[in-house]
């Protein structure tokens, strides 16, 4: 388990902690529905996760403002990857760590990492999903003017 939440520090690579007066002045998106009608008008989302309230559990907050976003026929996802001399397991050595973040109609925010090699991008580790439900581990807030 401590891993898992080392490597979370380490894979969530614009995450910042997220402080209650920065984020209350931005619109909290309750549900799945409400979250693809925003995005459909173009909007600009940031998420805010609370890993001690996901499974498995971390012991760490953070914030993080995808640039993309993909409605797919039935979730919604975003994606990033950075490069990394930190990565657990892997400390010294160059690679890259690429998160996958999935939003389902069940109003669950799933997230999957893997820890790729450079240069060749050969998969090293792939790590167990970690499952957030909205509202309770995880809020989406509307960033900027709406």
């Amino acid at each position: 388990m401590k891993k898992i939440i080392l490597t979370l520090l380490v894979l969530l690579p614009l995450i910042g902690f997220a402080h209650a007066s920065d984020i209350r002045h931005h619109r909290q998106i309750v549900s799945y529905n409400q979250l693809i009608k925003v995005i459909e008008k173009g909007k600009t989302i940031g998420v805010s996760i609370d890993f001690s309230k996901c499974v498995p559990q971390g012991h760490i907050q953070g914030f993080y403002a995808p640039k993309s976003v993909i409605i797919s026929r039935e979730d919604v996802l975003f994606s990033d990857k950075h490069f990394t001399l930190n990565s657990p397991g892997y400390k010294g050595s160059p690679v890259i760590e690429y998160v996958h973040y999935t939003i389902n109609p069940q109003n669950q925010l799933i997230l999957n990492a893997t820890v790729m090699a450079l240069p060749s991008y050969k998969k090293l580790k792939e790590y167990p999903p970690v499952t957030c439900q909205l509202g309770k581990a995880a809020h989406i807030y509307l960033l900027g003017h709406y």
